[in-house]
């Protein structure tokens, strides 16, 4: 165990990362395991005393129980929970002796037959139109290139600007960080007018050929639209260069109650799910934030999994909603928001 990243990490990333965020293993302040003979790792921050593994073991599916094993004998007494897991690997989480629950899911594209036609994507058009019409227009940006540091300064100045709104810190637990001032396999998508108005950042998903759209950020007073066009006319680009696979990231407890959802381990624990995500409206909105992901009709919701090491992580996990519960202020009739993407932003 340790708190540097595995030296070969960008090359397991290329060869196992199919987990959308797989390469925001790399950042943050996790701790990473990794096994004689295996290769891979799994990565995890410490929440409230507890190990939580972030996303998948990076490693050959074959590989991952034996991860996930060595994680939890090091962690015990302590339970250990892993956020997002995918259900692919289910019987791995169940071998090594954890449950799961439905913890949401996300919206995954084929960019390459990705359009705005239609009736399903009517009120994203809408919104692209508008956005258009104030002259915006999306183009990729080079962070480190020739010429790009004011254009960075802008971005950096966007962010702070975002955060101050939301009222609290960059997410960094599955989520990326812009990362402007370091070399990255990131991509960054800007949208502008007579200035820069938003922008998206990309992620890779190596091992699926693809791309997480995962740090999206705008001004207050950006045109209405302005994160729609940066959303479409990515996939659009992504599209034209034959890119199969995208992702706008989690949607944390949405869809739990859809008939394809992975069955729970836990009935009482997902109830408390299936309750937070009609109540809970802090930091973030959860309902809104699947109602905005679900208007651009993805065109396929990829379920993720809470997964627990056994009865105390279980009944953790409920004390903590239980008391979160308890705590929320009763929810307010609002207008269903328009821009907003990103796995919890």
């Amino acid at each position: 165990m340790t708190g540097r990243v595995p030296a070969n990490a960008e090359d397991l990333l290329r060869r196992f990362g199919a987990h959308t965020a797989s390469w925001v293993l790399l950042e943050g302040r996790k701790c990473y395991l990794t096994r004689r003979g295996v290769e891979g790792f799994v990565a995890w921050e410490t929440r409230v005393g507890c190990p939580v593994i972030a996303g998948d073991p990076v490693c050959d599916p074959r590989d991952a129980a034996t991860l996930i094993s060595a994680v939890r004998r090091r962690s015990v007494p302590r339970p250990v929970f892993a956020y997002a897991a995918s259900p692919a690997l289910r019987a791995a989480w169940a071998s090594a002796g954890f449950g799961a629950v439905p913890i949401g899911a996300e919206p995954v594209f084929d960019p390459r037959r990705f359009t705005l036609a239609g009736g399903a994507r009517a009120t994203v058009r809408a919104a692209v139109n508008h956005a258009t019409r104030s002259g915006l227009s999306v183009v990729e940006h080079h962070p480190q290139s020739a010429g790009a540091k004011g254009r960075n300064a802008e971005l950096e100045e966007i962010s702070a600007l975002w955060l101050a709104g939301k009222g609290s810190d960059e997410l960094g637990f599955l989520l990326g960080q812009p990362q402007l001032n370091v070399p990255t396999a990131k991509r960054y998508f800007v949208a502008q007018g007579t200035r820069v108005e938003g922008f998206l950042v990309c992620e890779p998903v190596w091992a699926r050929q693809g791309w997480y759209l995962d740090v999206t950020r705008r001004r207050p007073d950006a045109p209405r639209g302005t994160m729609e066009l940066l959303v479409t006319e990515t996939l659009r680009l992504l599209g034209t260069e034959g890119v199969p696979f995208a992702s706008m990231g989690l949607s944390p407890l949405a869809r739990l109650d859809a008939p394809d959802a992975p069955p729970s381990d836990s009935p009482r624990l997902s109830a408390l799910l299936a309750e937070a995500f009609g109540r809970l409206t802090t930091p973030y909105d959860f309902r809104d934030l699947a109602r905005y992901k679900a208007k651009f009709a993805p065109d396929v919701w990829e379920h993720r999994l809470l997964c627990y090491s056994g009865p105390l992580a279980e009944r953790l996990a409920r004390f903590a909603l239980e008391r979160a519960l308890r705590r929320a202020p009763p929810r307010e009739v609002r207008t269903p928001p328009t821009e907003s993407v990103g796995s919890a932003r």
